[in-house]
């Protein structure tokens, strides 16, 4: 896995409410349809998509946590 992609799993999973695509790419350094060409590759799904699983399941365990 590209070192941009791991980087890209790390930040979502740390703070994923404050992340979106562009500030992501940013982030990296690197061109945002790249990264989002690369994160479908080497993830298997969108980057939109891994990003809204990753919210809802912190808000999963938030609920459950109360």
């Amino acid at each position: 896995m590209s070192v941009h992609v791991q980087k890209a799993l790390h930040i979502i999973q740390k703070n994923p409410e404050s992340i979106n695509l562009k500030i992501m790419a940013d982030e990296l350094n690197i061109d945002m349809s790249y990264l989002s060409r690369l994160f479908k590759q080497e993830v298997g799904e969108s980057f939109s998509d891994y990003h809204t699983k990753i919210i809802m399941e912190k808000a999963s365990e938030l609920l459950e946590a109360s």
